[in-house]
């Protein structure tokens, strides 16, 4: 049975998945005429199941025979939950995947080899070649990207103005943009809700990636860090003229998540994947114009690369593998699926999809901000070490305990080193 669309309004954070996927792989035998019923989950909100089910309801009327169970969850719970199946080699038939997790998943052979099919029932000559290989992992391609983010620097152009604050224009250097925080904080001082130009921006573990990919080095190689605890403790010590007064205090962060203190005019100016843009202005209210510049740099180097916002994979355990392998195809090449969703999951990464976009709004605002950065990006970001998703939420956390001056940039970066060498050799 599919679940309808107020079901999968209403579906929890924790129980979203654990019914509906209890036999994950599982379905309608197949007897050669294509008949099947797949398990497809998501990590998403209300906003991305209504578009999924639109997307799936409309690939139910050209496949008719092959019935799709949809579910999804909050992020930390979707991988909560795909970690139980894959215990058991119980994954849904088809799964969104991040760049975080795909090594994991890949290594343990959990995720179909897809090379095969690649051409072969998954069309993928409509992608982009530099960002097609981001599903790749060690001896071949375990996911397919879906859509592109490259990151931004967001201002809000209407509390500058409200300020008397010009707006900032690129490229900025690292000390310019800090400027720029102790400006607007100085002048955000006197207003009721106190503005700041900024939160501490330096806890954010892809732009402190980005700053390193910006003096020429990948952050990565293998599993291997290509930066120094030396790097990590300038970083962390870079803002610390600007912690007591001009960036927004930790607590305030805190109390206002999971809200952003940008969307709700506390802040000027924050760091983001660029298709953010339509969180931000929904958390806003409607209060403000978000607009979006390439990252700050002193090398000239932007640091900035397409990653892929999300993949999808198919499950090694999947009963229905070609049926899987349909859904996947549509879901990346159907021009009224590129439609339904614009860029809410990045901008599409066929040209298909691309081209059927409503280009109006947040959506021209995102294809024009990745047309403006295009001759600057380097190679795309391929599957992240396993672990990554470990030492990016301690670097978070650490960086947290900074921000309230728990401890030191120094040792900070000292145990964070040591934790993220344990997590990145096991």
């Amino acid at each position: 049975m599919m679940v309808d669309r107020r079901q999968l309004l209403v579906l929890g954070a924790l129980s979203a998945a654990s019914t509906t996927l209890a036999a994950c792989g599982g379905g309608d035998a197949d007897d050669g005429s294509g008949a099947a019923t797949l398990n497809f989950a998501f990590w998403g909100n209300d906003d991305r199941a209504t578009k999924y089910q639109q997307a799936i309801d409309l690939f139910q009327q050209q496949n008719p025979a092959i019935k799709v169970q949809t579910s999804f969850a909050a992020w930390d719970v979707y991988w909560q939950q795909r970690s139980t199946e894959a215990a058991s080699s119980s994954l849904p038939d088809v799964l969104q995947m991040d760049l975080a997790y795909l090594a994991k998943y890949a290594r343990t052979r959990q995720l179909r080899r897809l090379d095969d099919d690649l051409g072969d029932g998954l069309t993928v000559n409509g992608i982009d070649p530099n960002i097609l290989p981001s599903g790749r992992y060690d001896d071949g391609t375990y996911a397919v990207p879906t859509g592109t983010n490259a990151f931004a620097m967001f201002y809000n152009a209407t509390l500058l103005a409200d300020l008397g604050i010009p707006a900032p224009t690129t490229p900025l250097t690292w000390a310019q943009y800090q400027q720029f925080i102790t400006d607007v904080s100085a002048k955000g001082a006197g207003r009721p809700e106190r503005v700041y130009g900024s939160v501490d921006y330096t806890g954010v573990f892809w732009i402190f990636l980005h700053h390193i990919r910006q003096s020429g080095k990948d952050p990565f190689t293998g599993n291997k860090l290509n930066f120094t605890e030396a790097d990590l403790t300038a970083w962390w010590e870079s803002t610390a003229a600007l912690r007591p007064t001009a960036l927004l205090p930790a607590k305030d962060v805190t109390a206002l998540k999971p809200v952003s203190p940008f969307a709700k005019s506390r802040t000027a100016s924050e760091f983001a994947w660029d298709n953010q843009l339509a969180g931000y202005l929904g958390d806003s209210g409607g209060k403000g114009e978000f607009k979006q510049l390439t990252l700050p740099t002193d090398s000239g180097t932007s640091g900035l690369f397409y990653k892929a916002s999300m993949l999808l994979a198919v499950a090694q355990n999947s009963e229905h593998p070609q049926q899987s392998i349909k859904l996947v195809d549509f879901l990346i090449n159907n021009p009224e699926v590129g439609k339904i969703f614009g860029t809410s999951k990045g901008v599409p990464v066929t040209q298909a999809q691309r081209d059927a976009v409503q280009a109006s709004g947040v959506d021209a605002q995102v294809l024009a901000y990745e047309e403006s950065v295009k001759s600057s990006v380097g190679a795309s970001q391929g599957a992240l070490p396993e672990g990554f998703g470990t030492i990016e939420t301690d670097f978070l956390t650490i960086a947290e305990e900074i921000a309230y001056g728990k401890t030191t940039p120094a040792d900070a970066a000292k145990r964070w080193f040591a934790d993220a060498t344990d997590a990145l050799t096991q």
